[in-house]
């Protein structure tokens, strides 16, 4: 803390070979730099089929930048599914409450896979966004789906089941990843228009970029 790190007068506190950041209320992010008053209802979705483990890290890394910059200090509520074969590990929004439980939630076993989006937009839709398992009334509902757009287990069936999220009043962002995503897919998942609510990451290097402008969209 000796960098007085922390903005927007957030509070340093000394960790083990680092430091966290007490944001003030509406304020967010590793150093408090983001300002951020809206409350979401947040489950992100995340495609862990792929049987490179640097694909897997980037992944989680990109879900964990983007928690930081959600402000659970006013209410904001995450829940988490991964996916490969099938849905393979998952929290809901109401097992975690602070932001360092969520980062520290989002660790999970990479098995690699075949790709059923079909089925985590489904337990997505009728399993997290749900009263019992956190969502609530009247705040708004983003499902953030993090895939590269080809999913192959029951394909046919990916596009409508995110239809029928978005019929529900779920917004769908979608993180398309890699050089090549299956960009058909994608755009048909998400709502509408493409231009808000599709983003691409390529590689570490563009994490902090891409979480960025997503952020700036939820956060509006």
């Amino acid at each position: 803390c000796e960098s007085d790190p922390c903005q927007n007068n957030g509070d340093c506190l000394n960790k083990l070979f680092r430091y966290d950041c007490e944001c003030q209320f509406d304020y967010t992010g590793v150093n408090c730099e983001r300002d951020c008053s809206r409350q979401l209802d947040v489950v992100f979705v995340l495609d862990i089929s792929g049987s490179v483990e640097d694909e897997y890290r980037l992944v989680i890394t990109f879900a964990k930048q983007v928690v930081y910059g959600l402000n659970m200090n006013i209410g904001t509520r995450v829940g988490t599914i991964t996916y490969s074969d099938d849905v393979n590990g998952e929290f809901f929004m109401n097992t975690y409450s602070t932001k360092e439980e969520v980062l520290n939630g989002l660790n999970f076993y990479h098995r690699g896979g075949k790709t059923n989006t079909q089925s985590a937009l489904n337990r997505m839709r009728t399993e997290q966004f749900t009263t019992k398992n956190g969502d609530r009334t009247g705040v708004r509902n983003v499902a953030i789906v993090v895939t590269d757009g080809y999913s192959n287990i029951r394909e046919d069936k990916t596009v409508p089941e995110a239809k029928a999220a978005k019929d529900q009043g779920i917004e769908v962002y979608v993180v398309a990843l890699g050089e090549g995503p299956n960009f058909k897919e994608v755009n048909d998942m998400s709502s509408d228009p493409d231009s808000d609510y599709v983003y691409q990451l390529k590689e570490f290097s563009d994490i902090e970029e891409t979480a960025d402008q997503l952020l700036d969209e939820l956060c509006q």
